[in-house]
C-alpha cells in the first residue's frame, strides 16, 4: 500500500511540475522497466579533504530566499519539508527511507524544493531507495547518494549547492568518501559534477531482465573534466 501510495504521489508531483507529456513519458518508460532495461554508468568518488580547495561563493544558487536543511531521523519526517522531499520522483517514502538509516540533504526556496540529495549510509537504505548496486565500504567513511532537482530550479546553481553543503554536513558526522554514479546519457550531471573534481574511478553496466539483476564493475585508469 505504501508504495502504491508513493508511485501516486510521485505521479501527482511530476504532473503538477511538469505536465502531462512528462507524467505520460515516464510513466511508459515505468513500466517498460518492470521487465527489462540496461544502463551503463560511471563511477565517481569525491573525497570530503576536497571541500578546501572550493570557495562556495562559486556555487551560490541564482536565487534569493533560500535554505539548507538536513534530516536524518524519522522522528522529524513531519511539516511541510518532508513532505515536500517526499513529493519527488523517487518510488520510496522519505520516512521509511528515514528509519533504514538514510538521510536527506535539500535546498528549500521558500516553500518549494529545489533539490534533494539522498544519502545511503548503509546497505539497507541504499536497497531501499534502490541506489544501484555500487561497492560502499561504511568502515571507511564512504557512502552513496543520489540528486533530484525540481524542474523549476533547474540551471540554478541548486544542485552544486546542495551537494557542497551536504559534503561538509556529512564530513561532520564521519561521512567522508561519495561514491556515487551517473549514467552516461545524463551530460548535465556529468558537467555538473565533474565541476567538483570528483575522480572517475571505474565504469559500470546494470542491466535487469524479469527478476534478474546483473551489476558489473571495472576500472578506469584517469579521468579529465571538461
Amino acid at each position: 500500500m505504501k508504495k502504491v501510495e508513493a508511485l501516486v504521489g510521485a505521479a501527482n508531483s511530476i504532473f503538477r511540475q511538469e505536465g502531462l507529456s512528462a507524467l505520460l513519458r515516464r510513466s511508459f518508460i515505468f513500466l517498460v522497466e518492470r521487465f527489462y532495461w540496461s544502463k551503463s554508468y560511471y563511477i565517481f568518488e569525491y573525497d570530503a579533504e576536497r571541500l578546501e580547495d572550493l570557495n562556495e561563493n562559486d556555487f551560490m544558487p541564482k536565487s534569493d530566499g533560500f535554505e539548507f536543511r538536513v534530516v536524518s531521523a524519522a522522528d522529524q519526517a513531519s511539516g511541510l519539508a518532508m513532505e515536500i522531499v517526499d513529493s519527488g520522483w523517487h518510488g520510496f517514502r522519505a520516512k521509511d527511507a528515514l528509519q533504514r538509516g538514510a538521510i536527506a540533504c535539500f535546498t528549500l526556496v521558500g516553500n518549494e524544493l529545489a533539490h534533494v540529495m539522498w544519502v545511503a549510509p548503509n546497505e539497507r537504505a541504499r536497497d531501499y531507495m534502490r541506489f544501484t548496486p555500487i561497492s560502499v565500504d561504511p568502515s571507511q567513511g564512504e557512502y552513496c547518494a543520489s540528486g533530484w532537482t525540481n524542474p523549476k530550479y533547474r540551471r540554478m546553481n541548486f544542485a552544486r549547492y546542495t551537494s557542497v553543503k551536504a559534503v561538509q554536513a556529512l564530513k561532520e558526522r564521519g561521512l567522508t568518501k561519495d561514491r556515487y554514479t551517473v549514467n552516461k546519457r545524463n551530460v548535465p550531471s556529468l558537467q555538473t559534477f565533474g565541476r567538483f573534481e570528483s575522480r572517475l574511478c571505474a565504469e559500470a553496466r546494470y542491466m535487469k531482465l524479469l527478476w534478474w539483476r546483473f551489476w558489473r564493475e571495472w576500472p578506469i585508469d584517469s579521468w579529465k573534466a571538461d
